[in-house]
């Protein structure tokens, strides 16, 4: 039998009702006891608390792992907005050759590359993130324009 520790038995002066057996066993059961202040020297009664094993680690920083957990997450989520914002940028350019007027660009792009109206943030996303022209199109007026420097 593993002898408990000094804050266990420090937990247990003000927890009268509850014996060495008994909390050896809820130990074992995926219970601890927690430091409330933080301070591990701290064993007075009053600073101990028991409380599930996970939660014990979530106050601790266990969740280290979590944030490193959202932070792969966050990542692949960037890898795939900027996959599809390389789909809509491309999707743009070629609808932007045929399009008559400029609102209907990002509908039309929005519809060929299966993205919908998420088809501008993501193409905006692919144009920051490559130094690529940003915005894409502009207004009517500068689509004429430039329809006339490439000699349409």
């Amino acid at each position: 039998m593993r002898p408990l520790k000094e804050y266990h038995l420090a937990w247990l002066s003000i927890h009268p009702e509850r014996t060495q057996d008994w909390l050896r066993f809820m130990l074992k059961a995926g219970f601890d006891i927690h430091h409330i202040d933080g301070n591990h020297s701290n064993n007075a009664p009053a600073n101990l608390v028991l409380i599930e094993h996970k939660d014990h680690m979530r106050l601790h920083g266990a969740t280290r792992g979590f944030a490193r957990e959202l932070e792969t997450v966050k990542q692949r989520r960037r890898e795939l907005f900027l996959a599809e914002g390389k789909l809509a940028y491309e999707t743009a350019l070629e609808v932007y050759k045929t399009a008559t007027y400029s609102s209907g660009i990002w509908i039309e792009t929005g519809r060929k590359s299966g993205l919908g109206h998420t088809a501008l943030g993501r193409a905006r996303l692919w144009a920051k993130a490559n130094d690529l022209e940003w915005p894409l199109f502009h207004s009517r007026k500068g689509r004429q324009n430039n329809l006339k420097a490439k000699g349409a």
